[in-house]
């Protein structure tokens, strides 16, 4: 696991390089409670299941937003992409894969949701955002905020479902 987390992280910096900081972090953010979703969904006993509809549609604005923000990355309409499309969709790829080794770090922190921990550092990529104007290396992108703004809200709406009770649908799924 050592080694294959030290692959990811050089990947996670090389994405950097490549993509505009922002929108990175924040896909790497937004697939973290969607794998632990998927655990949950595919048995796995360590992983969270949705606890309400209220996370389960704030998660739904998340995998939305992230859709939104690969899609502005390859189309060229984010403050940074340097090379083509092709190494937009590679960076994905491998974020997919270091998804899992993060949700086995977060699950350590027992004291609360994975799912919801994960959606509360949603305010990481805003940070990032405002961060890499300040440096000026990366052109402010209007696409970027609409797409960050998305996942921010979707989010938020999944901490608040995290923090009410369970109800008896969301929890069979």
């Amino acid at each position: 696991m050592n080694i294959s987390t030290t692959f990811v992280w050089i990947a996670y910096f090389f994405a950097l390089q490549m993509i505009e900081p922002a929108v990175v972090f924040t896909i790497f953010s937004g697939l973290i409670p969607i794998a632990i979703l998927a655990a949950a969904w595919f048995g796995l006993s360590e992983a969270s299941p949705l606890r309400n509809r209220a996370e389960g549609s704030g998660l739904l604005v998340v995998v939305l937003a992230i859709a939104y923000l690969c899609a502005i990355t390859m189309l060229g309409r984010s403050g940074l992409l340097r090379g083509d499309w092709t190494i937009a969709v590679v960076v994905v790829i491998g974020f997919a894969i270091m998804v899992f080794l993060v949700f086995a770090m977060q699950k350590a922190i027992s004291l609360m949701s994975t799912l919801t921990l994960t959606a509360i550092t949603a305010l990481g990529p805003v940070f990032v955002f405002l961060f890499q104007i300040i440096e000026g290396r990366v052109d402010f992108a209007p696409a970027t905020m609409t797409g960050l703004t998305i996942y921010f809200a979707g989010a938020i709406l999944a901490a608040y479902g995290g923090a009410r009770r369970p109800d008896r649908k969301a929890a069979q799924v």
